[in-house]
């Protein structure tokens, strides 16, 4: 590459060049910023040409000056790194012409020329700042060398220079607060964000401790640690104090480096008080919504509470009346405040579901189960119904079903009643078929496929699309005719999805529906088959036929059996009372857990059927005061509440009762567990694993 050279040797005229005027000796690939600027003053024109061709090779701009005071105007005019001057001019002193330039640029270096070569003069030039003192007449090679080595170095402390300012630009610009520290945590470096953010000036600061600024940081966090490379900390949060008093949340990354043989530590501080604010107000609004949520769940409990309460009377009460009634209009009128009653309760347990399904606080239980008892359960609700209707109900299960599962039972059961009820509201002729398949397997669960068709009205496409949603049903006119509030299929697809499944609808208008879901379940060694387990009328053949008979009762109680009944309500007493006299079994009743704690101690029972809210003494604090008395540890205790949430149960069952029937309670119902717990004996006291809600 041929570079620029610096003419020919400039004559008296070219020496002469008005101010400012140069020749360029640069590598014209090198950046303007990287070129060094060269003043060369000599009164001779060859001293001026050889220093030309001297420099000619360098990256260099140089220009040319014959005397002192045309040096002088052109440092004036432009910035020189680089000054080589001769000593002996004509018109003023070269010692003169350096101080005056000095003043005019202090770090400009001075290389001195001269034919005079002796020590006094040398050494004043070196005690007055030169970098360099050059003999004329000049050796080419040596003084070339000597020129490189000082250009060199210049454009290494500009290539330094120039980085260190676009560092500084950075840390200027930078938003978070850039600060510098020394080993006794002195201030020596602040940038602009730090001035916004502390409200004090680098002049203000700079030599003083950030003990005022960071009270709350430890010293520890500024401990030079002896590991090299040195460790940049994890960011680590903390309060500072504003100049003006405000306190603000801050969050800090230290970084520790050495220089000099000294220590250092730079720390970046963002303020994050917004952050914080932010945080706190989410936070509040996160417990603002728990209580509402509480709240909520208080309501609802309260409610259900009240409701059932008088459910249980009126239920109970009809199924006093029913049997007195000898009147066939009178009958029906009661027959149908049962069935208004059973529907308003069932509207009530959809409610809380779906109340819990959207707060997440609805828990699944893990617990083994037998799938035919799921299914017996669900022909106990639907099979009379269905042959009410002159339907047919059919259960096609495959073979590869495993007879007993890990699982939630009650809840599988829910969404396959919720399809069966479904299917009999929607069918007046044909009939209902439930099919279970597995879908998927291996060694641990399996996926079982639910699916209940029926041959009813069907659905088209655009009232499929609204299906599985809250509050959503076909249309308007299937709720007109059929009732409903539309939350049992959008309480059904959450529970399929907490069973790790999933639901849908096939249909067509005039044609009937199926209403499947999938859940994933825990399979259990050696489990057979409900095929091979249960009678052959469960698979593929009607269950219950056009005209079946009632279903078998259960058998009754040990008769005579001494029950205390202990309920604050005369009505709930009343039937409870009734009921359980009916069935041959002795009954005292008291009005709270201290009465009823009085008679347990004083005389024997069998079996206590225990309301859980009472005024002078509650359930939970009567069961805990007579699991205390010796003797009646092993004395069954079932809750007869109204409370229905699962915490509810569970407080019941923590108190030492062994059951828990919720209210409203079918007669039967109330019937079947006295015998069951009456009849136990000293074991009674541990419930069943998984106690079952026994009220309809």
């Amino acid at each position: 590459m041929t570079r620029p050279r610096a003419g020919p040797l400039p004559s008296a005229q070219s020496a002469a060049r008005s101010p400012g005027e140069a020749a360029l000796i640069a590598d014209p690939l090198r950046a303007p910023e990287e070129v060094t600027r060269v003043l060369v003053l000599d009164d001779l024109p060859e001293n001026l040409r050889l220093m030309g061709e001297l420099l000619a090779s360098s990256p260099v701009e140089v220009s040319f000056a014959k005397s002192g005071e045309q040096a002088l105007r052109l440092a004036a005019r432009a910035d020189f790194q680089l000054a080589i001057l001769d000593l002996n001019l004509p018109d003023v002193d070269g010692f003169e012409v350096a101080r005056r330039l000095r003043g005019l640029l202090p770090a400009c270096e001075l290389v001195y020329c001269s034919a005079y070569n002796d020590r006094a003069r040398r050494d004043r030039a070196f005690n007055e700042g030169a970098i360099d003192f050059i003999e004329k007449p000049f050796e080419l090679a040596a003084t070339r060398q000597r020129l490189a080595t000082h250009l060199e170095r210049l454009a290494l402390r500009a290539r330094l220079r120039g980085e260190k300012d676009k560092l500084d630009t950075m840390i200027a610009s930078m938003p978070d607060a850039v600060l510098s520290m020394d080993e006794q945590r002195r201030v020596v470096l602040w940038n602009a964000a730090a001035q916004r953010m502390f409200g004090l000036e680098a002049g203000q600061i700079e030599g003083r401790t950030l003990d005022i600024l960071l009270p709350d940081l430890p010293a520890e966090a500024l401990a030079l640690p002896p590991s090299r490379p040195l460790p940049v900390a994890p960011p680590l949060q903390t309060s500072a104090r504003h100049a003006d008093g405000r306190r603000l949340q801050v969050e800090l990354t230290l970084s520790h480096w050495r220089q000099d043989g000294r220590a250092f530590t730079t720390c970046i501080v963002r303020d994050v008080s917004d952050r914080f604010r932010l945080l706190e107000e989410l936070q509040r609004a996160k417990e603002q919504a728990e209580r509402a949520n509480e709240a909520k769940s208080r309501f609802l409990a309260n409610m259900s509470h009240e409701i059932r309460t008088q459910m249980n009377a009126i239920i109970g009460m009809t199924h006093l009346a029913l049997p007195q009634a000898r009147d066939t209009r009178i009958q029906e009128y009661l027959g149908k405040i049962q069935a208004s009653a059973r529907h308003l309760l069932s509207l009530v347990n959809d409610i809380l579901d779906f109340s819990k399904i959207e707060a997440d606080r609805l828990e699944l239980e893990h617990i083994e189960f037998d799938l035919s008892e799921v299914l017996d359960t669900f022909s106990s609700l639907v099979a009379d119904k269905a042959a009410a209707k002159g339907l047919a109900l059919v259960f096609d299960i495959d073979p590869e079903v495993p007879a007993r599962l890990v699982g939630d039972p009650l809840r599988l059961g829910q969404v396959l009643i919720n399809y069966g009820q479904n299917a009999l509201k929607f069918t007046d002729r044909g009939e209902i078929r439930v099919t279970i398949t597995v879908d998927q397997k291996d060694a641990e669960s399996v996926l079982l496929r639910v699916a209940v068709s029926d041959t009813g009205i069907g659905l088209s496409g655009e009232q499929q699309g609204q299906l599985f949603q809250s509050f959503h049903q076909g249309d308007a006119s299937t709720s007109r005719r059929y009732g409903g509030t539309g939350l049992g299929l959008a309480i059904a697809r959450r529970l399929a999805s907490l069973m790790g499944g999933e639901v849908g609808v096939r249909s067509r208008t005039g044609e009937g529906s199926t209403f499947w879901f999938t859940a994933r379940l825990g399979r259990v060694a050696d489990a057979m088959s409900p095929t091979t387990a249960e009678p052959p009328a469960r698979d593929g053949l009607p269950l219950a036929q056009p005209g079946a008979g009632e279903v078998t009762a259960p058998p009754g109680p040990a008769r005579g059996a001494r029950i205390l009944l202990v309920d604050d309500n005369e009505i709930n007493l009343l039937i409870a009372t009734e009921v359980l006299g009916a069935a041959g079994l002795h009954v005292t009743a008291v009005e709270n857990g201290e009465q009823a704690v009085q008679r347990v101690r004083d005389e024997p029972f069998d079996l206590v059927l225990m309301d859980m809210q009472m005024p002078v003494m509650d359930g939970l604090q009567a069961t805990r005061a007579i699991r205390h008395m010796p003797g009646r540890e092993h004395l069954p205790i079932i809750a007869m509440t109204a409370n229905a949430l699962p915490a509810d149960r569970q407080r019941c069952l923590d108190a030492g009762m062994n059951d828990v029937l919720t209210k409203p309670i079918e007669p039967e119902h109330l019937v079947e567990a006295v015998t069951r717990w009456s009849s136990r004996g000293p074991e009674a006291a541990s419930p069943a694993p998984g106690v079952s809600d026994l009220s309809s």
